[in-house]
């Protein structure tokens, strides 16, 4: 039982330093985001590969496309300077929001849609 618990531990400090270097990651990304557009693509795209095969090998793994996701997502949001053109086609590289992205946009959902 000893072992388990060192190794919960070495997992835990693993994925803090994971953490540690995606934040880095982002704030360097967010930085400069066009022109580090294809760097934020490629990093998405990545931990969604990355998220599926853990995933699908059943291994506990704690998934961060999502949240990494939404992290840029709301410091994008947050930039008084918001680059609404490299965002949005950020968005639309992403294979995984395409069908998020149509749902939104199509007209059936927008007639739905309450109106603020």
């Amino acid at each position: 039982m000893a072992n388990l618990g060192k190794e919960e531990e070495q997992f835990a400090e693993f994925s803090s330093r994971q953490d540690k270097l995606r934040q880095v990651l982002c704030d360097y990304i967010m930085a400069d985001f066009p022109s580090r557009l294809p760097l934020a693509t490629a990093w998405m795209n990545e931990e969604r590969y990355n998220d599926r095969i853990r995933v699908a090998n059943g291994s506990n793994w704690r998934p961060n496309y999502d949240s990494w996701l939404t992290m840029l997502e709301s410091k994008a949001e947050g930039k008084p300077d918001n680059k609404d053109k490299a965002f949005a086609k950020f968005l639309l590289d992403l294979s995984s929001r395409m069908s998020w992205i149509f749902y939104v946009t199509s007209p059936s959902t927008l007639k739905s849609m309450p109106r603020l």
